[in-house]
């Protein structure tokens, strides 16, 4: 039996080796291909190396508190060469136009924190005692805190957490698709600050954030490596069509055959090569993002760059979303006596900020971060990576666009929608997904043996 998977990127790469292995386990021979338009495999999350820098395209870590990352590490042997983030990089900062202030650890650090006004202050504390929703119809995030926790703490705190999660706009996000957990809390306990006293910690996802020594590539190439000749880089679909029981893909000028077929690529490529998924696809916005890396002289920045980074606030008036202090958190990604700030501009509510031409979008970014963080100078190194369209936004309605794509495909039989479009941003949401879409897979072609 045959099973395409459309897509390299981690989604695509971590669903092609678990069917592998659990085909292999339920006594299947399933020959599995993955297809990958570009000339490498990955998609956003990539490594490049120079000049003495480790640079990432896209993400820069998983949290480890979920088990399916750190399971597929160990799996493919390459958990010897994780790397934990620096516990000195745990202060995270908001800018909001005039000064950075620190986002509070604690409850009580919360109280005498410049973050909000005492006004604001209060209309958070007064969050157990406003009514759950009755309703279970999904929500903007934006109305979602707005009723919890107000107006303060929405432009203060969740609004800058969406740019940086999101790159997007809590107007327009799904509370249920993009922050499940805050829906969750709701309606389980009523309350979040309940919720956290219940639960007995603070409101940031649990975990360390981790990655590899050589960067996220490694993953990817631990994936890639591990599929071998199952990798086809330079296949762009053209075209998936039903063909009997099974599906006919048209790459290049060739059709091929496949029992099963799983698609986990982005949602404006899915509604060109299945158009009978084009309507529910056309739902989901990808803004685009910019990231810019910064090399500077250790003597130039001492001082200036405390913690984890910073994000900002929607009426900051700078065009930088936030920036990471990158050798903050792991020592090694640039060459002794230099240091790493990763900036990320654009985004759903500045997306002219992202597509600027590269000098002006330079003269730009580090205006911002003079005027943020008091770092004067061009830096030493620089390098900008541009995504288009980035990270996928689910707009408000979007379990229900999901749910009728899903419904669809179980119609026609034996295809499975997969990837960051429909499923989760983040890697962990990519490795949980990988074994289940993996065992509908195993589970369909079992039945069709």
């Amino acid at each position: 039996m045959k099973a395409a998977v459309i897509g390299g990127g981690i989604s695509g790469l971590a669903t092609a080796y678990q069917i592998k292995e659990m085909s292999k386990a339920a006594g299947l021979d399933v020959h599995v291909t993955v297809f990958e338009k570009e000339n490498r495999t990955g998609g956003t999350i990539s490594t490049v190396e120079e000049n003495g820098y480790l640079l990432e395209t896209g993400p820069n870590g998983f949290l480890d508190s979920k088990k399916s990352t750190l399971e597929l590490i160990t799996h493919l042997g390459a958990g010897a060469a994780l790397e934990k983030s620096n516990r000195s990089s745990a202060r995270r900062y908001i800018y909001n136009g005039k000064k950075l202030m620190m986002l509070p650890d604690k409850p009580q650090k919360f109280l005498t924190s410049p973050i909000m006004t005492l006004s604001g202050k209060l209309r958070v504390m007064l969050e157990p005692f406003i009514a759950a929703k009755k309703s279970d119809d999904d929500e903007s995030v934006a109305s979602f805190v707005l009723r919890r926790i107000g107006r303060q703490a929405l432009d203060n705190l969740v609004g800058p957490m969406v740019s940086g999660i999101y790159a997007g706009d809590p107007e327009r996000l799904s509370l249920k698709s993009a922050f499940p957990r805050m829906y969750g809390l709701e309606r389980e306990y009523g309350s979040l600050i309940k919720a956290m006293m219940k639960l007995r910690r603070g409101g940031a996802p649990p975990g360390t954030l981790t990655s590899f020594k050589s960067g996220m590539g490694s993953l990817i190439d631990a994936l890639t490596g591990a599929l071998g000749e199952s990798v086809k880089t330079d296949a762009g679909i053209n075209l998936v069509e039903k063909s009997g029981r099974g599906w006919k893909i048209n790459h290049g000028s060739t059709y091929e055959e496949f029992d099963a077929v799983v698609t986990a690529v982005p949602a404006y490529v899915l509604g060109r090569i299945l158009p009978e998924a084009a309507e529910e696809c056309a739902e989901i916005y990808y803004p685009p993002l910019t990231v810019v890396h910064l090399g500077y002289k250790n003597s130039v920045i001492a001082g200036k760059t405390d913690g984890f980074g910073f994000l900002t606030t929607k009426a900051s008036g700078t065009k930088v979303l936030g920036a990471i202090f990158s050798t903050n958190i792991f020592i090694n990604r640039a060459p002794e006596g230099y240091s790493l700030v990763t900036v990320m501009t654009g985004g759903a509510n500045f997306p002219e900020n992202a597509m600027m031409e590269h000098d002006k979008l330079l003269s730009t970014v580090c205006e911002g971060i003079e005027k943020i963080t008091g770092i004067k100078g061009a830096p030493d190194f620089w390098k900008i990576f541009p995504h288009e369209k980035a990270i996928p936004n689910y707009q408000v309605g979007h379990p229900d666009t999901v749910k009728k794509l899903e419904n669809k495909m179980e119609k026609m039989g034996g295809i499975f929608p997969a990837g960051n479009a429909f499923y989760g941003v983040g890697i962990n949401d990519a490795t949980m997904k990988s074994m289940e879409t993996a065992a509908r897979v195993a589970a369909y072609l079992k039945g069709v043996k």
